[in-house]
């Protein structure tokens, strides 16, 4: 064989060689772009997904700010009105205290009119007519409460004055009868010319004086009594 032809032919060979070497690192350089590629896909998709995440925290922790910040608000003004509250509470308690004072120097002048009385059965009928007189020129003669008070006897203010705790003035006796045959807090306050609020310190201090509490009826209180 001539030796240009084996030349040629290793030559060739070493062509052949170097191309599919070249096809070999250029397809490795490929892949490893491809995974590179991959890698740097998926480190930006787990940096978004964590900004994301820190993003909704962030979110989540200003709207648990704000709620808190509206919870000290709505406490702080219940705290307010709850201190108000207590003020006047403490204010009515005075003013409670005032107003016993006044009734107790009140009933200590009343008093002379039971004196005056030679007994309970005079009294009751002072009482009795007294209250008719009244119920006639305010509540129009209402027949009903005039039939109630007729069958009020001696013995209700008897006892009315053994339970009570204190000076019993006629006044007071008065309110009694009216509120034990069943009058309005309105009609009380009409007939004795007084604010409905004083006949509420009126029933206030009856309880008091009665050994009452707070969930103890008055009125069927005083209708037992005068049975």
């Amino acid at each position: 064989m001539p030796y240009y032809v084996t030349t040629i032919s290793l030559l060739s060979g070493i062509f052949f060689l170097l191309c599919l070497c070249f096809i070999t690192f250029n397809s490795n350089i490929k892949c490893r772009y491809v995974l590179i590629k991959a890698e740097k896909d998926e480190t930006e998709r787990k940096l978004k997904a964590k900004e994301a995440l820190t993003a909704r925290a962030q979110l989540e922790s200003n709207e648990i700010l704000s709620d808190l910040r509206k919870k000290e608000k709505e406490l702080e003004k219940k705290s307010n009105e709850t201190e108000k509250l207590i003020s006047d509470i403490n204010a009515l308690e005075k003013q409670i205290v005032l107003y016993t004072q006044k009734i107790d120097a009140h009933e200590i002048t009343n008093g002379k009119q039971q004196d005056q009385a030679k007994d309970n059965s005079r009294l009751n009928l002072i009482i009795i007519d007294d209250i008719i007189k009244l119920i006639n020129k305010k509540l129009h003669g209402k027949e009903a409460y005039i039939k109630l008070l007729k069958l009020i006897d001696a013995q209700f203010i008897s006892t009315l004055k053994s339970v009570y705790r204190g000076n019993f003035s006629v006044h007071y006796l008065k309110y009694c009868v009216c509120f034990a045959i069943g009058m309005e807090i309105g009609e009380v306050s009409e007939c004795f010319s007084i604010e409905p609020s004083s006949v509420h310190m009126v029933r206030y201090r009856l309880k008091k004086k009665f050994g009452l509490g707070n969930q103890d009826d008055l009125d069927i209180f005083l209708r037992r009594l005068s049975v």
